[in-house]
């Protein structure tokens, strides 16, 4: 399993594009085009009539697609079997169909027109070599009622399709997974379970692998592993780290007037962030310090001496996971309890100052570290809306309907992405 996970479903593909298809329907979906073969004048009418599908579950033919590509190509050193394998490899696992349903063909011949219905299946993947993930379509195949020459389908109606399909998939947002303050490795995309899933690793750990089953069943959604939460949590916890405070106090006793000067610090602030199936993280904190007490006598002089504070168990805050308006957050809702010692380690600090020591501090440090760790509260991942930018037009696919869920220490945000006007 990857760091994180997003996954789109088909049906939301095909939202988005039935939103670009009503939207540019004239300026992507329609037109034209004259020509002449053997002394023959060709006019070649065109018109997508139904929205683009996307099938993110049919086989795609990676080893003619590598044909396809490498053509008559050679590279030194390389046969040509391993060069085609090679790159049929280097398609396994991220490719698609999207159909055309029904392209509205009028070929006029002399000014004689004739008429088909044919539909287009684009074989397209995702390119994840740069900085951003662009779809892209590869190849073409045209099926109709053979009501034209070959060739007019093949060198004519391919490159229309074609030509649509990289319009289309160019609006197609593709998301890159990102946790803020978290760097991540270079996406990897797969097609898995009817959806397109882009994962990524925490950095310094190798790209995922792909996984082509397994995904959440949600029209979209968000995987967290434990490591993803982890290094979230240890980033947001790590100002608590070295938080240091300088308690003191005096009183007077029937005998003089004691003292006492304390320095308190946190440390090794902790969390292996995974969460448990309740929603909640551990955070544990070490506590220790040291100072001085003493007692001024009535009398004239004084007794000083030095001492350790000492923690036990380790304080424990239980931070909890919520959803709300698509921001995973983390608040403390308890923290643990614990035991106090002060214990003398050199001089001489006398009982009754050693027992007035011990009961201030104690009403000081419990909630210091209370009111220290009860702070942690920080925003673990913000669900991304996809926006899409295209020749004039601009609409969102916002999140919807989350949910929250864990299991085994992954956490999973699923719902839907609902079309929405920007």
């Amino acid at each position: 399993m990857s760091d994180i996970a997003l996954g789109i479903s088909t049906g939301t593909f095909d939202d988005i594009a039935g939103r670009i298809h009503l939207e540019q329907h004239q300026s992507y979906f329609t037109g034209a085009t004259s020509f002449s073969d053997g002394g023959v004048d060709y006019r070649l009418d065109w018109d997508v009539v139904r929205p683009p599908l996307f099938d993110l579950t049919s086989d795609v033919d990676h080893g003619g697609l590598a044909r396809a590509v490498v053509r008559d190509g050679e590279v030194e050193g390389i046969s040509r079997e391993d060069l085609i394998r090679g790159v049929a490899d280097s398609y396994a696992g991220r490719t698609f169909h999207v159909d055309l349903p029904e392209v509205a063909l009028t070929l006029t011949v002399d000014g004689t027109p004739a008429h088909d219905t044919a539909s287009a299946r684009i074989a397209a993947t995702v390119d994840e070599s740069g900085q951003d993930l662009v779809a892209v379509p590869l190849s073409a195949i045209v099926s109709t009622g053979e009501r034209f020459p070959d060739w007019v389908y093949n060198r004519k109606v391919v490159p229309i399709a074609l030509e649509a399909g990289r319009r289309l998939l160019a609006g197609i947002p593709v998301p890159i997974p990102s946790i803020e303050g978290i760097p991540l490795t270079q996406p990897v995309v797969q097609v898995a379970d009817n959806h397109l899933v882009i994962s990524a690793n925490t950095a310094g750990n190798s790209a995922p692998e792909r996984q082509f089953s397994g995904w959440p069943r949600d029209a979209f959604f968000v995987v967290l592993g434990p490591d993803a939460v982890g290094a979230v949590t240890s980033v947001a916890t790590d100002a608590l780290d070295g938080l240091t405070d300088w308690p003191s106090d005096s009183t007077d006793l029937f005998v003089g007037t004691a003292y006492y000067k304390a320095t308190v610090t946190l440390s090794d602030v902790r969390s292996d962030g995974r969460v448990a199936d309740d929603r909640t993280i551990r955070v544990v904190a070490a506590v220790s310090g040291s100072g001085s007490a003493g007692i001024d006598w009535v009398v004239g002089g004084s007794i000083d001496g030095f001492f350790d504070l000492v923690l036990a168990p380790d304080p424990v805050a239980t931070v909890r996971l919520d959803l709300d308006e698509g921001v995973l957050s983390a608040r403390t809702t308890d923290v643990s309890g614990f035991d106090l010692d002060v214990i003398p380690t050199s001089g001489d600090i006398v009982s009754i100052v050693l027992s007035w020591v011990v009961d201030a501090l104690s009403g000081v440090i419990s909630p210091y570290v209370s009111d220290a760790l009860t702070g942690i509260s920080f925003d673990v991942y913000r669900v991304p809306t996809l926006h899409v930018d295209l020749d004039g037009v601009s609409f969102d696919a916002t999140p919807a309907g989350l949910g929250l869920s864990v299991d085994g220490g992954t956490v999973t945000v699923g719902g839907y992405l609902a079309i929405t006007d920007r």
